[in-house]
C-alpha cells in the first residue's frame, strides 16, 4: 500500500500526517506523490506511524533478480 492509499483509507489529512511525522507538508506531499523518496530514518518513522501498512518496499522498487 502506498502512502496516498493509506491516507485515503484512514482518512488522514496531509497536514495531520506531516505534524505526526514532524515534517513540512511539502515534504510529505512529495513522498505521497512519488516525487521524493524518504530517507532511511523517515522510512522507519512512516512505517511506525502507519502501523506497518506502508513500508520501504512501497517507496523503493527493487528489480527482480534475473
Amino acid at each position: 500500500m502506498n502512502l496516498g492509499q493509506w491516507m485515503s483509507n484512514t482518512g488522514t489529512r496531509l497536514n495531520e500526517l506531516a505534524d505526526e511525522l514532524g515534517k513540512p507538508v511539502s515534504t510529505v506531499h512529495g513522498w505521497k506523490s512519488g516525487r521524493r523518496t524518504p530517507s532511511a530514518a523517515d522510512l522507519a518513522l512512516i512505517e511506525k506511524v502507519t502501523g506497518g501498512a506502508v513500508t520501504v518496499h512501497d517507496f523503493v522498487r527493487v528489480p527482480a533478480a534475473a
